[in-house]
């Protein structure tokens, strides 16, 4: 009876791996036998040589074995280049195998992208998700036998998953195309992936999926799949650990990625329908929420162009270095500002100033030297149709102490009778302008 039981949960977890809605690397190990049950071989395949199939007939290759046990290590040598930068490229299909493992367990893009390719943005972002879960991929064997033509390769690959906090490895077997480029280095050609068969994001070529369909039916390949599973069986058995993890915790939370993934392409499709362009009318420190307390990501300089999403409160949610983050939507504008004026430039008209303005002091007297001019009220505010010199003194000749830029929205704190007002600005700097370039 507890035979029976235990074979029950073992189906119950093949179960759930054939379901392509948990994707590529879903529950790990086992995963890699869903290309078997999703391939359809098609017809009308063109030739390649004599036998566009006789690849998937030949005996396996060790490739490993081949390139020797030291291959690793050799890998592990050449990811560095003299200039101490990642070098993605690979000379043997072990090297590329190995190199894919190490730069997917990190969640190493970048570099994962030199070598496999198409990797959609979905895929992206669950190799993001699922790679914080795994140690590392070990003990790996690389087997292969030729693809279309000489240049391409059928590739299997049996391995073993250490996860986080799990004490017994997932044995695996997986599977790649390998493609030969124009250098002889070799990469990924991952539109034959599990993961896009799964989900149909890029159209793959009927050759090559019918050589794969007559691929998965040899008797060696067989013979290997079913030698993980029993492998896969008894790791199972013997670390209930490892079981709950792959038959609980990793499909709950691969669901929750699911709905979280599809609620962010939902909202960022909405974004694209409705952005638009405004530009920034002074240096703004950019947030991480819609909030004061907000954590700081960065400044965007005055009169620089950001697309704006939507409104949040007092805040504007924009495109910020590719993800959402937030400013002031008081200190955006439609209209870019007209740039800031050169040291020792003026912006007011070259019309001389009177003698009375010249000396006018200032604070002009408070029994006589106010106004009241329509508009200007004290107290109330006005948006800038000019850039503005705001200065320290009501003077063509006193010390510029900031600048008040077109678009800005600035407050009046008072206006004289000497044809100067006072005003402050959005940075709390209090200077003097003309009054008519106001009106």
């Amino acid at each position: 009876m507890k035979e029976n039981k235990f074979m029950e949960k073992v189906s119950a977890i093949f179960s759930k791996v054939k379901n392509p809605a948990y994707y590529r690397y879903y529950l790990a190990a086992v995963v890699f036998f869903a290309m078997m049950l999703v391939l359809v071989k098609c017809t009308g395949s063109a030739s390649v040589g004599k036998d566009p199939m006789a690849g998937a007939y030949q005996s396996f290759t060790n490739d490993t074995e081949k390139n020797g046990k030291n291959s690793k290590k050799k890998a592990d040598a050449d990811t560095k280049k003299a200039d101490g930068t990642e070098e993605s490229s690979a000379t043997t299909i072990t090297e590329l195998i190995q190199k894919y493992y190490k730069y997917y367990a990190d969640a190493d893009l970048e570099n994962l992208k030199k070598i496999a390719e198409p990797i959609s943005d979905r895929e992206a972002s669950y190799i993001q998700f699922f790679s914080q879960y795994v140690e590392e991929y070990q003990n790996i064997t690389v087997y292969t036998k030729r693809g279309l033509d000489d240049t391409s390769y059928l590739v299997s690959v049996e391995m073993e998953i250490k996860f986080k906090d799990i004490n017994t490895a997932a044995p695996g077997l997986d599977f790649f195309y390998v493609r030969t480029r124009k250098d002889g280095s070799y990469y990924i050609d991952n539109l034959y992936s599990t993961f896009n068969i799964s989900n149909g994001e890029n159209d793959m070529d009927p050759d090559v999926t019918a050589l794969i369909a007559t691929f998965e039916q040899q008797k060696d390949l067989v013979a290997l799949q079913t030698d993980v599973k029993e492998k896969f069986s008894a790791a199972l058995m013997n670390d209930e650990g490892l079981s709950n993890f792959l038959n609980t915790t990793l499909p709950d939370e691969t669901t929750k990625w699911s709905s979280a993934y599809q609620a962010a392409e939902a909202q960022r499709q909405a974004d694209l329908q409705n952005a638009t362009t405004m530009y920034a009318i002074q240096d703004i420190p950019v947030k991480d929420s819609p909030a004061q307390e907000g954590a700081d990501l960065g400044t965007i300089t005055a009169g620089t162009a950001v697309t704006k999403y939507a409104d949040e409160g007092a805040f504007s949610r924009i495109d910020y270095n590719g993800a959402n983050a937030y400013v002031e939507s008081q200190y955006l504008a439609a209209e870019a500002p007209a740039p800031a004026p050169a040291a020792g430039e003026s912006t007011e008209t070259t019309e001389e100033a009177t003698p009375a303005e010249e000396a006018a002091p200032a604070e002009a007297p408070a029994d006589n030297g106010t106004t009241t001019v329509s508009g200007l009220e004290e107290g109330s505010t006005i948006t800038m149709g000019d850039t503005l010199k705001m200065r320290a003194d009501a003077s063509t000749d006193s010390e510029q102490i900031d600048t008040a830029y077109v678009s800005e929205t600035v407050t009046i704190i008072a206006n004289y009778s000497n044809g100067w007002t006072k005003i402050k600005n959005v940075r709390g700097k209090e200077g003097f302008v003309k009054t008519e370039y106001l009106q």
